[in-house]
């Protein structure tokens, strides 16, 4: 049998940006969305002009509230359990807004 050789530092960094860059990729778009589609939930949403705003402040003001309670999720479960467990919270919501009808 031969010897697993293991990866190199720099293989190990390159994929350690590739994923953050991935993820970085994936939320942009969760906080980004909200302008371009504003009009139509207006449509068929019936809210007001301050509703809106806050809906559109929502995506930034979560993500900062995560930025707050990272820290303690990491302690409690650990680094690598928190990755795990936002990955797949986020996966989650992918798929549950891709089932999602219309």
């Amino acid at each position: 049998m031969s010897a697993d050789k293991p990866l190199t530092l720099w293989a190990g960094r390159v994929a350690a940006l590739l994923g953050i860059v991935l993820v970085a990729l994936t939320l942009r778009q969760t906080v980004a969305v909200m302008s371009p589609i504003l009009d139509n939930i207006r449509v068929d949403v019936p809210i007001s002009d301050i509703g809106a705003g806050l809906l559109g402040t929502l995506p930034p003001i979560l993500l900062a509230v995560s930025g707050v309670v990272a820290p303690r999720i990491a302690r409690g479960i650990g680094l690598h359990g928190g990755i795990v467990l936002a990955l797949l919270l986020m996966t989650f919501g992918h798929l549950v807004r891709a089932a999602a009808p219309g």
